[in-house]
């Protein structure tokens, strides 16, 4: 029975496919539409609690949650002749510290921060889930090889984009259904505290309340005036 509705599951719903994405890297200057299509790999931002010892008392210590922490993100672009992905990003980084005329002088935080928008698509192309991530610029942009036994590989860039923080600004409905779905009962509830799962209602729309589950639409049709069998005209 498990097995059934695993298989049921992945051919109703599918997996996320790790080459489905798009990028939208927006910076000081602007976007380069070549740029955000020519990205070849992302790394989708992670999070981490940050703790701190409670070691004021007996016993085991307990971590207590102070903030959220966020490492940087790497990405990997295709370069097409004269590279012009790595200028994009060598510009960008020198609005962060100003090197020309030998200045060396690190520029106003607001005047060089970005926007980078991370989307997670399916097969049909529609997005399925989108992080922002805000307060973004280049940290590292890193070196490039280059060789006579590469055997006319083609040439790519990678990018560490140091950033403040992210948020999930769109999830689709059917990946995820909200906590506080209704629940539709197919008889009276006990007085107890243990519900059994057979209660409860199958397929409960999230929104209307509306159930398509079969038991449930027998006894609706069975509860109308006329169904029941023994004292036909009054209700079930």
């Amino acid at each position: 029975m498990a097995l059934n509705t695993f298989i049921e599951t992945i051919k109703s719903k599918d997996l996320a496919r790790q080459n489905r994405f798009s990028v939208h890297i927006q910076g000081p200057h602007g976007v380069d539409r070549d740029v955000n299509m020519l990205a070849e790999s992302v790394s989708m931002p992670g999070q981490n609690i940050l703790s701190v010892p409670d070691d004021l008392r007996f016993g085991p210590q307990r971590e207590h949650a102070q903030g959220y922490t966020y490492g940087p993100i790497s990405f990997t672009f295709l370069c097409t002749p004269g590279m012009p992905e790595k200028v994009y990003f060598e510009d960008w980084q020198n609005l962060v510290v100003n090197k020309n005329a030998n200045q060396w002088t690190a520029n106003y935080y607001r005047d060089y921060i970005g926007e980078i928008k991370i989307n997670q698509l399916d097969r049909s192309d529609s997005t399925n889930y989108t992080v922002e991530i805000h307060e973004a610029y280049p940290k590292t942009v890193n070196a490039q090889e280059f060789g006579l036994g590469s055997t006319d590989a083609y040439q790519t860039i990678s990018v560490e984009i140091a950033y403040r923080w992210w948020e999930r600004i769109e999830v689709k409905p059917a990946v995820e259904r909200p906590i506080s779905s209704p629940k539709r009962a197919r008889q009276r509830l006990p007085k107890s505290d243990i519900i059994n799962d057979h209660i409860w209602a199958e397929d409960v729309d999230p929104i209307t309340g509306e159930t398509g589950d079969s038991w449930t639409l027998r006894q609706q049709g069975m509860n109308q005036p006329g169904t029941n069998p023994d004292n036909p005209g009054k209700p079930f």
